[in-house]
């Protein structure tokens, strides 16, 4: 079973302007899309994910998501992921982040409900293009039952310094996820 962690970070590609530092005290809401294509069935489905992250420290940080969404054929897929991260300036705009996260899943259909965990590490950058807009690219690693790598990359505009709007996708071999929302920031 493939899951949707999040937009963690991987991305070679240097920032553009200065920045003051990234927060990682956040909350996150939004709309999420996801198509599942594997052995020739396609299942398409669409809910909502809310997250959010904790600085205990000036490079390390606590963060935990959770996703709910309904499918094709009245499956649904409930997701859960907590864990710590660290994170690294490689410059003032960009930011080398790791993350080791708790995962669990499960899914409900009108057969019954399977319920997997396991555990999740991903590693990417995340980067400044000015004062109002940032990126983050990466990859992830997961094991829920069994192992799957996904790639992801976010964009997030800032209409404040501490609001913002972003759209964000990740993917797979079988699994595309589309993700927009809000994100209010509440440490620096």
């Amino acid at each position: 079973m493939r899951t949707f962690l999040g937009f963690v970070t991987l991305a070679l590609i240097p920032g553009f302007a200065q920045a003051e530092g990234f927060d990682y005290t956040y909350a996150e809401v939004g709309y999420i899309s996801a198509d599942f294509d594997t052995a020739g069935i396609s299942v398409d489905g669409d809910g909502f994910g809310i997250n959010g992250s904790y600085a205990i420290t000036d490079t390390y940080h606590l963060f935990a998501e959770y996703s709910s969404l309904g499918f094709d054929f009245s499956i649904d897929l409930n997701q859960l992921a907590v864990g710590a991260g660290g994170h690294y300036a490689l410059s003032p705009t960009m930011d080398f982040v790791g993350t080791l996260a708790y995962l669990d899943a499960e899914i409900d259909s009108g057969f019954g409900s399977i319920s997997e965990d396991g555990f999740g590490v991903g590693i990417g950058v995340r980067g400044a293009l000015n004062s109002s807009f940032e990126w983050e690219a990466g990859i992830e690693y997961s094991d829920l039952g069994d192992s799957d790598t996904s790639f992801g990359l976010d964009g997030r505009y800032y209409f404040t310094d501490s609001v913002a709007a972003g759209v964000g996708v990740t993917f797979d071999d079988d699994v595309t996820v589309y993700a927009i929302g809000m994100r209010m920031e509440f440490g620096q």
